[in-house]
C-alpha cells in the first residue's frame, strides 16, 4: 500500500508487516497535511493506492485526531450494522420471527388506529432499520481509552472495510506497550497504520518504519 501527498516530500509505502511512523518537524507542514486530510474530499490531495489500483481515501482510509474521541457508535458505523442487520434478517430463519413480529405489531396498530374516528393510515411494512434505531441498537462503549480505540480499528476495518488507518500525536497519549499492543492488532487483522507526530522522541519498536521530514524539508529514513 502507499500513500502520497503533493505536500509530503515522501512516499509513504508499507509492507506486510511495517507500520510507518511520520515525524513532521515544521509545525506548518504538519498543518497542512491534517488540513488536507480534513478537507480531502474537495481537494484530493491524499492519493492511496494498493498493488499499482487507485483506492477511495475516504472509503478506505480513516484518520484519527483525537483519540480520546473515538466512538464504535458513529453513524456510518450504525448504518452498516443495520445493513448487516437486516441482510442476515433475510438469509436465514430469523425471516419467519421477523415476518411474526410485523405482522403482530401491524395488527396492534390497525387496533390503535380503530379507537378513533380520524382519518389514519401507516405504512404497511416495517423497516428493520427504524426499529433497530427505535430500540437504539449500539455497541457497548463501557472501556477504557486503549480497548475502545483497539475495538474501534477491528470493527472499522471488519464493518467499513477501512485498510489505513491514520492517528496524529497518538503516542503522546499512550504507553509504549499500548502502542505495541496496537501494532500486534493491525498485524494481526492485516490493516495498515499511520502514526503522523511532530517529534522524534519516542522509542522505537519492532517492525517500525520511522520518516522523519525535517524543518528543510529534508527526508531521513530510520
Amino acid at each position: 500500500m502507499k500513500l502520497v501527498n503533493e505536500n509530503l516530500p515522501a512516499e509513504l509505502m508499507w509492507d506486510e508487516i511495517e507500520f510507518i511512523t511520520l515525524v513532521i518537524e515544521d509545525s506548518k507542514l504538519f498543518s497542512q497535511l491534517a488540513y488536507d486530510f480534513i478537507n480531502n474530499k474537495e481537494q484530493e490531495k491524499w492519493i492511496l493506492s494498493e498493488n499499482g489500483k487507485l483506492l477511495d481515501v475516504n472509503k478506505f482510509l480513516d484518520v484519527i485526531f483525537n483519540p480520546l474521541t473515538v466512538s464504535l457508535n458513529q453513524r456510518k458505523i450504525l448504518n452498516k450494522l443495520y445493513e448487516l442487520c437486516e441482510v442476515n434478517i433475510q438469509t436465514n430463519e430469523m425471516l419467519f420471527k421477523w415476518n411474526t413480529l410485523q405482522d403482530n405489531f401491524m395488527s396492534f396498530v390497525d387496533d390503535l388506529i380503530d379507537y378513533f374516528d380520524y382519518d389514519l393510515y401507516c405504512s404497511e411494512k416495517l423497516d428493520v432499520k427504524d426499529i433497530l434505531k427505535m430500540v437504539d441498537l449500539k455497541f457497548n462503549e463501557n472501556s477504557t481509552v486503549i480497548e475502545k480505540i483497539l475495538d474501534y480499528l477491528v470493527l472499522a476495518n471488519d464493518i467499513l472495510k477501512i485498510k489505513l488507518f491514520v492517528f496524529f500525536n497518538l503516542k503522546s497519549y499512550l504507553d509504549l506497550n499500548e502502542i505495541k499492543y496496537i501494532v500486534e492488532q493491525a498485524q494481526y487483522h492485516k490493516f495498515n497504520i499511520l502514526f503522523i507526530e511532530r517529534f522524534d522522541v519516542f522509542e522505537k519498536i519492532k517492525d517500525e518504519r520511522i520518516v522523519v521530514v525535517d524543518k528543510d524539508k529534508c527526508v531521513i529514513m530510520k
